[in-house]
């Protein structure tokens, strides 16, 4: 049986939970060990009587103590473990054979994937599911013009109040790994100025509310 973990990154805005983005190339610092739910893990492993477990990860991403600790429940509760290491920059990921006694788990993004390749590359279409859907209350208000220069996904009609900090956000729908400019920050006063940041958006790129909160504390 094949499975992947998927990373979801989200923010409060006040009592409430607001999706952003997910990603399959998961990053797991030591940190993040001891939010992981290893018993639900193997509760679910055993369960399903599965015999083997075997993990896809990067290991630039993963860090050591969250494999020891696997390899630690495998040997508990007489599990045999595997894994593949793909290298920090694979788009795809070693061919491992599934079979009703093996769980496979992947850390590591797979091109091959529509999950990977559509969803979690290319954060437009991720939009449009949620707005074809509509899940727009789970999302920052959003504008996002599509490759046809048709299609839009459009309910950011307003601009929140953030004080002296940012109310809206410009970012890449694809990989950016530069940085060099975006995301992009602006703090716009009226609609007018919305309207004309929302006209000359530049290509490749989405529109949203910046969510601002104190509270978030980042985990490293």
């Amino acid at each position: 049986m094949n499975s992947v973990l998927l990373g979801v990154d989200f923010t409060l805005n006040g009592d409430d939970i607001s999706f952003l983005e997910m990603n399959t190339d998961i990053g797991i610092s030591n940190r993040m060990v001891e939010y992981f739910d290893f018993v639900s893990l193997f509760n679910y492993i055993t369960t399903n009587n599965f015999t083997k477990l075997h993990l896809i990860y990067k290991e630039f991403y993963t860090a050591y103590q969250f494999i020891d600790t696997i390899k630690t429940y495998c040997a508990n509760n007489n599990i045999t473990y595997n894994e593949s290491i793909t290298d920090l920059t694979a788009i795809l990921i070693p061919d491992v054979a599934s079979d009703d006694e093996t769980l496979v788990i992947r850390l590591a993004f797979n091109t091959q994937a529509i999950l990977d390749d559509l969803y979690c590359r290319d954060k437009s279409e991720l939009i449009k599911l949620m707005f074809d859907n509509q899940l727009t209350q789970y999302i920052p208000k959003t504008y996002s013009k599509y490759n046809d220069e048709v299609t839009v996904s459009d309910n950011l009609n307003t601009l929140n109040d953030n004080g002296i900090n940012p109310n809206l956000i410009v970012k890449r729908t694809m990989p950016d790994n530069q940085k060099n400019r975006y995301p992009e920050f602006h703090k716009l006063s009226t609609e007018e100025e919305l309207e004309t940041l929302k006209n000359n958006l530049a290509e490749g790129t989405l529109l949203q509310e910046y969510i601002y909160n104190t509270e978030l504390i980042p985990l490293l």
